[in-house]
Parts: C-alpha cells; structure tokens; sequence
C-alpha cells in the first residue's frame, strides 16, 4: 500500500511539471520591460518601455516613441503586425529598434513574467498592472 501511495504521488508531481504554463494565464495587461538579450547575447536593462495588450491590440511605449499595432496568439507564439509608431529619433533608437522587432516570436508567460523570444532578441517584462 506504501509503495502504491508513493507511486501516485510522483504520478502527480510529473504531472504538474508537464502543464502548459501559457495556458491559463491572459496576456491582456500592462508589461514593462526589464531586460533585452540580443542576438549576440549582449544584455540591456530597460526600466522605460511598456507595452500593454488588451484583446488583439497592443500599445508600445519604447525608449523614443509611442505607438501600436495588432496581436495574434497562436498556442506559444505572438506576433505583432500593423506598429505604427510616432517618428521621433533619440540617441536610444537602436535599443527601441530591437524591441519593435523583437515584439513578435515564441513566448512563455507566468503570472508575473512575460518572455518574448526571436532571433532577434529575447525580451522580458514583468506584469504592472
């Protein structure tokens, strides 16, 4: 009997360990990014630049300028179409370059943490609101 109780319960921790963890858990919110890896792996932080998604919609606050553009998600992929940003330049517009074509690209989602992953870049944000 032991021996069928310990079984059962490892049955039950592999279980949990295969859940889908994008699932269960809405992208709609508000996210800011924190962390941008490149790819040749070079990292920035980043504690300026938002994005917030409700529905099929997603505004963008990058480190020059505002703006938007439309969400598909696809099982674990998320893809942005349509940014229509305002035009201003600053000195950090490669870094706002890497984010907007980052956007779009595998991603995992936990209650406070969103990572979006390409070949262009990997960005994480942790939920604001």
């Amino acid at each position: 009997m032991k021996k069928l109780m310990i079984l059962f319960l490892l049955l039950g921790l592999f279980s949990c360990e295969n859940e889908d963890e994008n699932s269960d858990i809405s992208l709609d919110g508000s996210w800011q990014l924190k962390k941008l890896i490149d790819s040749k792996g070079q990292s920035f932080e980043n504690d300026w630049s938002r994005i917030k998604i409700s529905r099929e919609k997603m505004s963008i606050v990058a480190p020059c300028n505002t703006g938007n553009g439309i969400v598909t998600v696809d099982d674990r992929t998320i893809s942005v179409d349509g940014v229509a940003t305002t035009n201003a330049t600053c000195p950090e517009i490669s870094l706002e370059n890497l984010i907007l074509s980052g956007l779009s690209g595998s991603y995992t989602i936990s209650s406070e943490r969103l990572t979006i992953s390409s070949e262009i870049a990997e960005l994480i944000f942790i939920r604001i609101e």
